[in-house]
């Protein structure tokens, strides 16, 4: 039982790393032209089922309702792919590495001997999880909708496209 430690270690902190870096996504960026002309741009906070929130630079919100608006303008950069392959890649390389070190031990390894294993191992993994990412990352995405026009399912469509791409996505 033991030699379970160092990799039930690892495994929680990859997992929590993770989980800290999904929390911290941004919204789109959104311009909001509004049927009298106007424009908002800023971050799309969340999506409601009558309204928009967009947050601006300064963090002030405003809340759009929907039917005050004509189109929406959304631009989502996707840069987590190289940082999440680098990531499980290194997880993927450590566990190997508790592996293979375990499996020459004879007693004499300790928490070192796997601990440098697990890094050494880990950072060749990261470079082609880190790689693999970069060659699956999606580009830009842009996305222009109009609602204007909209009611019934055709807007709720719409509405759970944008919603996607809001930093809340559950807020409803």
């Amino acid at each position: 039982m033991p030699r379970a430690w160092p990799v039930m270690l690892i495994t929680v902190t990859l997992f929590a790393g993770l989980d800290a870096a999904a929390k911290e996504r941004p919204g789109a960026a959104a311009v909001v032209t509004l049927k009298d002309g106007r424009t908002i741009g800023g971050e799309l906070y969340a999506v409601k089922t009558n309204e928009i929130i967009i947050v601006d630079a300064q963090g002030a919100d405003e809340v759009v309702a929907v039917t005050d608006i004509r189109r929406v303008e959304l631009r989502k950069s996707i840069r987590r792919t190289v940082k999440t392959g680098a990531i499980l890649g290194f997880g993927a390389g450590a566990l190997v590495g508790i592996k293979a070190a375990a499996a020459d031990d004879h007693g004499t390894l300790g928490l070192g001997g796997y601990a440098a294993a697990a890094g050494l191992l880990g950072l060749v993994g990261a470079v082609p999880g880190a790689l693999a990412g970069w060659a699956v990352a999606a580009p830009d995405r842009e996305v222009s909708i109009a609602i204007e026009r909209l009611s019934g399912e055709p807007l709720r469509k719409a509405l759970s496209k944008m919603r996607k791409l809001a930093r809340v996505p559950s807020l409803r």
